[in-house]
């Protein structure tokens, strides 16, 4: 029976090997007892070890695939900045009545400028004295101004609602265009015929954008919201202010630049 045994115990343990040969049974049997047992261990142990080696390759897998994703993405957003590296949105915030809308366009990451359209009167020495020109324009035009006012630099504290659209280094230069066009041709302001919100229409039509209708809006939240709403995009977080939707400007708006020309010529 010992010597069944010793064809199947490595000769490289002269220890164990000794005691089988010496014909001690008990001792024998305790020893292939031992071996068995240690062989079994030995066995789990290496298959723990497979198993964990296993899930730290899966792991690093997942890991890898998770950082080329993000890297993939990282690199897609890097590349749509690098093309379209302009923006303009269309804000509102609240005011002492029923809000103010405006636009704001610059270069990414930069404050840019501010354009809006209201009554004419707001000094830097007098944040208020545009209140009688407002209330007069509600019967009546007024003078305006187009440009900034008070509360448009104060995001974090005023603004309500935004819509971002991403520009090309072209498209940015007409729109501005017609911006600036806008501020030397509008004289007045109304509450009815000629206020914020239908400035910012204007420029959202000239862009090839949807623009909500003004009539029976007073809350500029709800027209820019509306407008978003019509245009569709993506969300576009920034910071503590309201999340907005962000898209690229349509790609019939350059194409309407031949018109444009036509126009201008005739």
């Amino acid at each position: 029976m010992v010597d069944y045994f010793v064809g199947f115990i490595p000769r490289s343990n002269p220890a164990i090997v000794e005691i089988c040969e010496g014909g001690v049974m008990k001792r024998s049997r305790l020893t292939l007892l031992s071996v068995v047992f240690a062989t079994a261990a030995s066995l789990v142990i290496a298959g723990g070890v497979a198993a964990q080696a296993q899930d730290q390759t899966r792991t690093a897998s997942k890991q890898e695939q998770k950082a080329s994703t993000g890297s993939g993405q990282t690199a897609a957003a890097g590349t749509q900045t690098e093309a379209r590296p302009y923006f303009i949105e269309f804000r509102s915030r609240n005011a002492a009545n029923y809000g103010h809308a405006f636009v704001q366009f610059g270069r990414n990451g930069t404050k840019g400028s501010i354009v809006g359209l209201h009554p004419a009167g707001d000094r830097a020495d007098c944040v208020n004295c545009s209140v009688l020109p407002w209330t007069i324009g509600h019967l009546v035009p007024v003078p305006a101004e187009v440009g900034p006012s008070d509360g448009d630099d104060e995001p974090e504290l005023y603004l309500t609602a935004r819509y971002r659209v991403r520009l090309t280094p072209a498209e940015y230069k007409k729109v501005v265009a017609f911006i600036r066009r806008k501020q030397t041709e509008t004289k007045t302001w109304n509450a009815i015929t000629n206020n914020c919100v239908q400035f910012l229409g204007e420029i959202a039509e000239y862009m090839g954008l949807k623009a909500p209708s003004s009539v029976g809006i007073f809350a500029t939240r709800v027209y820019v919201n509306q407008l978003a709403e019509l245009n569709g995009g993506t969300p576009h977080k920034m910071g503590s202010l309201p999340v907005a939707l962000m898209r690229d400007a349509p790609s019939s708006f350059m194409a309407s630049g031949a018109a444009d020309r036509r126009a201008a010529t005739n």
